[in-house]
């Protein structure tokens, strides 16, 4: 890949995380956010953001080590972790997502009210 792709598809993750910005701002006052809403939306600019520090990183990491197939085996190993990570957040997410794992953790985290005396 040559250096403006990598600047076209950092571009492109900005412009998305610009778009959610834009999709917070213009939603009417008077309406609420459901839980799924906000995941979504936190998500798309979370994934932009990774993707525009992923594309960035190898001018940097090309100046410090001058070896391109170096930092082409770095930058690819830090996408696949990254895809890793995000894959393993989700299989956590859906396990606690559970109707007995829920129970389970609100029984875990039940305080009973104390009456001071």
């Amino acid at each position: 890949m040559t250096s403006s792709s990598f600047l076209s598809v950092s571009g492109l993750a900005l412009s998305v995380a610009g778009f959610a910005g834009l999709v917070s701002a213009f939603r009417g006052r008077d309406q609420g956010w459901t839980r799924a809403e906000l995941w979504r939306l936190r998500m798309i600019a979370r994934l932009s953001f990774i993707l525009v520090f992923l594309a960035l990183l190898p001018f940097p990491l090309y100046a410090l080590t001058g070896d391109e197939p170096l930092v082409i085996r770095i930058v690819s190993t830090l996408i696949i972790l990254a895809h890793l990570f995000g894959m393993l957040e989700l299989a956590l997410l859906a396990r606690l997502v559970h109707p007995i794992n829920l129970f389970l953790l609100v029984l875990r985290s039940f305080e009973p009210p104390v009456i001071d005396a």
